[in-house]
């Protein structure tokens, strides 16, 4: 499942490296959100994987990793604000930038994605204290 759209979205392809997913996290991850209002089996959800030969075990496992990697990173963004370890409206930033890639999914050609990329790592450099945007 995740694996074509990888191949084809390089801002999905940009994120992903960056993150704490794993592709099989993600791909499970995936299958099971868009699937969490449809009646299917596990058997089911299994299928729609990238890699379909895995035991029931090892999908509820990696859909449990996946799930923690989002919560610790959740708590992580949560933590950061509390202490007042980002800077004012970080948070709300940190949404806009998320809502505009969304917005711009197929839209943005490869040509403009490296000037795509540099906006949002100046935002994540500034987030985290390493830049600030003059």
């Amino acid at each position: 499942m995740i694996k074509s759209r990888l191949e084809t979205d390089p801002i999905l392809k940009y994120l992903f490296e960056r993150s704490s997913f794993t592709q099989a996290q993600l791909d499970t991850y995936l299958i099971d959100r868009t699937t969490a209002n449809e009646k299917l089996e596990l058997k089911e959800k299994i299928a729609m994987r990238d890699r379909k030969n895995v035991s029931k075990g090892a999908f509820i496992r990696t859909l449990r990793q996946a799930q923690s990697n989002l919560k610790r990173a959740v708590h992580t963004l949560i933590l950061s604000e509390y202490l007042g370890l980002l800077e004012d409206k970080s948070m709300i930033k940190l949404l806009q930038v998320s809502n505009l890639l969304k917005g711009a999914e197929g839209v943005i050609s490869r040509e403009k994605l490296p000037e795509v990329i540099e906006v949002v790592e100046t935002i994540i450099e500034t987030l985290s204290g390493k830049r600030k945007i003059t």
